[in-house]
């Protein structure tokens, strides 16, 4: 899962993809997105970057894609990648998500919680590796 839509969002899903992964959720400040076919990079750029809309055109224009109620953060996930502001995640969603976690606009509130930490490596490649972190994360 990623939060966000915008440049770090987007590339972050981008770069999942590439290395074999799939993006399912994603979102924006009014809402976020469950298509659990993957997240079709190219519509949600169109829709982002292209058209400059919300992330709820996405969902109509892609039929199994939904909006969900809740909090992004409290579907269940593999790999949980803040992507959308610095400091989104607060302390119950990080306890919970832990050490799922993977992503710089995640770090800045982790650094400084009493959360375990683990540090991203993607089939070898590193992401970013904070002092500290040591646990790898792979895609199937």
């Amino acid at each position: 899962m990623v939060s966000g839509s915008g440049n770090v969002a987007i590339y972050t899903i981008e770069k999942v993809s590439e290395l074999g992964g799939k993006v399912i959720v994603c979102s924006d400040s009014s809402n976020y997105v469950h298509d659990e076919r993957g997240i079709d990079l190219e519509l949600l750029k169109q829709v982002k970057e292209g058209e400059r809309l919300r992330v709820s055109e996405y969902v109509a224009r892609r039929k199994h894609a939904r909006v969900p109620h809740g909090n992004i953060w409290s579907l269940p996930c593999q790999v949980a990648m803040p992507s959308a502001i610095q400091n989104e995640l607060t302390g119950k969603d990080a306890e919970r998500l832990a050490p799922r976690i993977i992503g710089a606009k995640g770090l800045a509130f982790l650094q400084h919680s009493r959360v375990p930490r683990a540090g991203p490596s993607v089939q070898g490649e590193s992401l970013t590796e904070p002092k500290g972190f040591n646990a790898r994360v792979t895609f199937a």
